[in-house]
């Protein structure tokens, strides 16, 4: 590779989540890419997926595992190459580019958003004060130009040093790791972002609700699953036996199958906090030319949350949902008679707790009385 400028290899934050404290260095992997080819090329798959959770050990899920064995590949077979390791987070919404709040995946908060603006998803194994480490992709895609630029001209120094002296060339002896973190610059914990998520999602709801935005963020697990059983399978079960009562297919247990198994996968990354370096990320913002920041923004550091998601919710509801912005007062609607039946429910819950306590409580507290 005689002509080869630069190769970013893009890997993700979490690749190493195994740690509390991740720098920007390439960790010993879990194995090596050799033999994990050969362990699934020798053993059936039925097999393999029973011995999977030991393999990952500690690890989550197996794409931080292979991610995790990719950087291993890309420092062994990149000696004397112009290569980096470009490591962003939790991708979310554009936030400037191509058009404020595009979005095309499903996948993580983005689902979040979706399941509390039909109403679906009503409680979140979370702890609201972990970081919820999100960056725009706009963002994440100018850093990763950056990336590039640096990595081919890796004699670019900081913009701290003296400008008269001359720059001297860095070797690397292995690729360059830049993690692209918003934790550093401008944290926004979970319970933020579900409160941003319901304010901007209550001016612009889906005409595909079910019902009105009521997400409950639970750090304990056990208390999470008394809420997925009340407000997840019980909801559930009523509304299919309603739909089998008048002919017709019963499919909200299965939805909140899928809902649950989501809640799972994502609680890893919702109850835990990382403590990431980016000095590298920031030493590269700092040596761009003022031309070059207002071409390529990647510096989160000014990031206005609130402005943030205000085009994120309604992005997710016009290209997730696909639901034209036309329609947003006639959802307001619908939304407005959800919200009245909302309270309308829960005092009618609180009523009957009451009267629970007082039919059962007080007679007991008049016996001990008398006696």
């Amino acid at each position: 590779m005689r002509h080869l400028k630069a190769l970013v290899h893009v890997s993700t934050a979490f690749s190493n989540c195994q740690l509390d404290e991740i720098r920007e260095e390439i960790y010993e992997p879990p194995t090596t890419h050799q033999k994990l080819i050969q362990l699934t090329q020798s053993i059936e798959g039925k097999f393999l997926n029973e011995i999977t959770p030991i393999i990952l050990d500690k690890r989550p899920n197996t794409y931080v595992y292979t991610k995790a064995v990719a950087e291993e590949v890309v420092r062994t077979l990149s000696k004397g190459l112009p290569v980096s390791i470009f490591r962003p987070a939790i991708v979310v919404a554009a936030y400037k580019e191509p058009i404020r709040g595009w979005i095309d995946n499903l996948y993580g908060p983005s689902g979040v958003i979706v399941g509390c603006g039909t109403g679906v998803l009503r409680t979140l194994h979370c702890d609201e004060n972990v970081i919820a480490n999100i960056v725009p992709v706009d963002s994440a895609v100018n850093a990763m130009i950056a990336t590039a630029w640096k990595t081919a001209n890796r004699t670019i120094g900081d913009s701290n040093q003296n400008e008269n002296e001359p720059a001297e060339e860095v070797v690397h002896e292995e690729p360059t790791v830049y993690n692209y973190v918003s934790s550093t610059q401008r944290p926004i914990t979970w319970k933020q972002f579900s409160e941003l998520a319901v304010t901007h999602g209550e001016e612009c709801p889906p005409t595909q609700s079910l019902w009105c935005f009521c997400l409950t963020l639970n750090k304990y697990f056990l208390i999470h699953y008394l809420y997925v059983l009340f407000l997840h399978f019980l909801p559930a079960i009523v509304m299919d036996g309603i739909a089998m009562v008048f002919g017709k297919k019963a499919g909200m247990m299965g939805i909140y199958k899928k809902v649950n198994k989501f809640s799972e996968v994502l609680s890893y990354f919702t109850t835990r906090d990382f403590a990431f370096h980016n000095d590298n990320v920031q030493s590269l913002w700092r040596i761009l030319s003022p031309q070059d920041k207002e071409m390529f923004p990647f510096d989160l550091s000014s990031l206005d949350w609130d402005e943030y998601f205000h085009y994120y919710v309604r992005g997710v509801r016009k290209y997730l949902m696909k639901e034209d912005p036309a329609t947003i007062p006639q959802a307001m609607n619908k939304y407005k008679k959800f919200k009245f039946l909302h309270r309308a429910l829960k005092l009618v819950i609180a009523f009957l707790l009451l009267r629970l306590l007082w039919t059962n409580l007080v007679p007991i507290f008049l016996r001990v009385s008398v006696h």
